[in-house]
């Protein structure tokens, strides 16, 4: 896929898997509804969530984006994740660098 098509792709979609890593060092994948924004890869989760607790001590995710229908794709992030805090709830930003 091009960039364009890399960016089209991830607005459009609207599940992914966060992949972090666990205090004992496996990995630890949830899937997870976002937004794309601006570079960004937006989960809203609580400040409880596993998620949270694992970008808290190790900032590096992976975020898998793919689809099904009507062909398979998807699209691999690599990241580093940061937690920022907003009223009931904690959003992790992941800033992405795209690859496939």
């Amino acid at each position: 896929m091009t960039r364009e098509e890399i960016e089209s792709f991830l607005k459009e979609a609207q599940f992914a898997r966060l992949c972090s890593i666990n205090k004992d060092g496996s990995i630890h994948v949830a899937p997870i509804w976002y937004n794309y924004e601006s570079g960004r890869i937006i989960v809203v989760t609580p400040e409880v969530s596993r998620k949270v607790r694992n970008v808290r001590l190790n900032k590096n995710v992976t975020v898998l984006v793919d689809i099904e229908q009507p062909t398979a794709k998807g699209v691999v992030i690599y990241g580093k994740a940061e937690v920022q805090y907003r009223v009931n709830s904690r959003e992790i930003h992941v800033r992405c660098c795209l690859g496939v």
